[in-house]
């Protein structure tokens, strides 16, 4: 095994009278490689020319990651109006069944009362709507799918309107709605 002569050992007498500035690393590296072979530290000084090359690449490297953040951004807003386009144009659920009986106050039944299905958003201009029987009873069928109001009217005035749960392909069955009668 080869033993390594330290800046101050005996091994090495010229380096004892080194620079006292000198690193020690630098003596350690010396008696390593040889002193022949140790090339001497170099130590750069960067030229204008550098120091504008340098500068120049750091700004392109910045407006590089400014517009690579940019077209990010723009790729995400391409991505969410694609995928509000595609959500536009899906079809409605499928609609469902509404049924129930409208009494009056007193447990009677009323025939001949307006029920009608309102719904928060616009339709098209087509209404679910149906007339009650002589029981009070009434079927609304192809009603939406989700939150809408059943809206009852009597014939001589009055009424009521309550929120429903309407599930696709699903009948939902409201009960009995007590209705005052003027």
């Amino acid at each position: 095994m080869k033993r390594v002569p330290t800046p101050n050992s005996d091994a090495n007498p010229k380096k004892q009278s080194a620079d006292p500035g000198e690193p020690e690393w630098m003596a350690v590296r010396e008696a390593l490689v040889g002193e022949d072979e140790a090339p001497a530290p170099r130590r750069t000084v960067p030229t204008p020319d550098r120091v504008k090359a340098v500068k120049r690449f750091q700004s392109r490297r910045i407006l590089l990651g400014l517009a690579m953040s940019g077209a990010f951004i723009l790729f995400l807003l391409v991505l969410a109006a694609a995928g509000y386009w595609i959500w536009l144009q899906l079809p409605p659920p499928p609609p469902g069944t509404v049924t129930g009986q409208v009494v009056s106050l007193s447990g009677e039944p009323i025939a001949g009362a307006e029920v009608t299905i309102e719904t928060d958003d616009e339709t098209d201009g087509a209404s679910v709507q149906s007339i009650t029987d002589a029981q009070g009873r009434f079927t609304l069928t192809g009603a939406p799918s989700g939150e809408p109001w059943v809206v009852i009217r009597l014939p001589d005035g009055g009424g009521v309107s309550l929120p429903v749960q309407v599930k696709s392909h699903q009948t939902t069955d409201i009960g009995t709605v007590p209705v005052f009668r003027p």
